[in-house]
């Protein structure tokens, strides 16, 4: 408890946010999206061109981006953008390494035939939980932080401080109201969540001003449960840990197909 109190004093939680992109051929979109997303977390911002085949066009698209960020980025902002050819996963990992990054953000490019197996992001974030150490946020471009109201945060069997952590961050930004929901299960049997559920709000009341809900839905999968929810009360924001909460139920469907980051229209936040 005493940890959560000292880091509620910080004045940062973010410091160096990376974005990799690999559609560059918008350029105007892509950097609007970063500004409005990123600037009120005040923060370098690292834009990373993903290349893949090295071509002209590519190398063009590259220098339409740099052009647009000096001639366009709002000072005190700042952006650096770089180049990096190769795998995906292996270029974001190493400048992620290098870099000191601690928010990685994910743009939800748009597709004109989308569908539940097509790759909607520059790398796949379920993959991308399992190498690295920081948050990633899916999110959709045009959506502004600044503007997040509702944030829904799933509360399983243990107390989440570093979720907690990140959504008072977070909500301090733009007076947010925290939805901590949790998952009834079946009646009569042992639900650790009840006790984390009522920890976790006692937490955020006593130690911070911000609006907290608190509540415990029936269902056996806590994605599902707080996705449900989030679509309810039209959340802004889900702040979920990788791993079962960012997994929907369904035998039938395929580890990749179930994942929450590929269904849902709602910006996703997964915090190791």
């Amino acid at each position: 408890m005493k940890r959560f109190c000292i880091h509620l004093l910080m004045e940062k939680l973010f410091n160096n946010i990376l974005v990799p992109v690999n559609f560059p051929e918008d350029g105007e979109s892509v950097l609007k999206s970063v500004v409005e997303i990123a600037a009120p977390l005040q923060c370098p911002i690292h834009i990373l061109y993903l290349v893949t085949k090295g071509s002209e066009a590519e190398e063009a698209a590259f220098e339409r981006l740099k052009g647009l960020v000096s001639r366009e980025v709002p000072f005190p902002l700042y952006i650096r953008v770089s180049r990096q050819e190769g795998p995906a996963g292996r270029s974001i990992i190493e400048y992620y390494r290098k870099n000191k990054i601690d928010l990685i953000l994910l743009l939800r490019k748009k597709k004109r035939f989308p569908n539940l197996f097509s790759q909607s992001f520059p790398i796949d974030p379920d993959w991308l939980l399992k190498k690295i150490q920081c948050p990633v946020l899916t999110i959709h471009p045009g959506t502004a932080l600044s503007l997040i109201k509702n944030i829904v945060l799933p509360i399983g069997d243990a107390l989440p401080i570093r979720k907690l952590l990140v959504a008072t961050y977070l909500a301090k930004q733009s007076q947010a109201t925290i939805h901590l929901v949790s998952a009834a299960g079946v009646p009569g049997q042992p639900d650790g969540s009840a006790e984390s559920l009522s920890g976790a709000f006692r937490l955020l009341s006593e130690n911070t001003n911000l609006s907290v809900e608190c509540r415990s839905l029936t269902g056996g999968n806590l994605a599902e449960v707080a996705w449900r929810y989030a679509q309810t009360i039209g959340a802004h924001l889900i702040l979920v840990s990788p791993g079962k909460e960012s997994l929907l139920s369904g035998s039938l469907w395929s580890l990749r197909s179930r994942s929450l980051f590929r269904v849902s229209g709602i910006p996703i936040l997964a915090v190791p």
